[in-house]
């Protein structure tokens, strides 16, 4: 029943973001990403747990799929047509980096302890 808890209150954070990232600044809800990289690793993780039963190969698929995505922001940042579409925010940094990654895993590890 926790885990449906979850999912229920994650898809409702999801909806709440996608109208608020749509018509606030990204300033005004930076908070929303942080939290996006979180639940979309619990998500991953809970994909990745069909094909892997050893909870550390959940997290490392988990940390695997949010480094690409990291690695996709920087390549659409570098070409100034993908830019334009796809970022709202600001440039790309390296803390960002790191915490949309440590969130993405967190993600997956929270997903991973409650499997348990």
């Amino acid at each position: 029943m926790l885990v449906i808890s979850i999912i229920a209150l994650i898809i409702v954070y999801f909806i709440a973001y996608a109208i608020g990232s749509s018509k606030y600044a990204y300033e005004k809800v930076y908070w929303a990403f942080e939290a996006a990289h979180f639940s979309a690793g619990f998500f991953v993780a809970m994909f990745f747990s069909n094909f892997f039963s050893e909870p550390r190969e959940i997290v490392a698929a988990t940390f695997a799929i949010g480094a690409l995505w990291e690695l996709w922001e920087v390549i659409a940042w570098n070409i100034p047509s993908l830019r334009k579409k796809v970022f709202k925010m600001g440039g790309i940094t390296l803390p960002d980096t790191i915490l949309d990654l440590v969130l993405d895993t967190f993600g997956g590890v929270v997903f991973v302890l409650l499997l348990i």
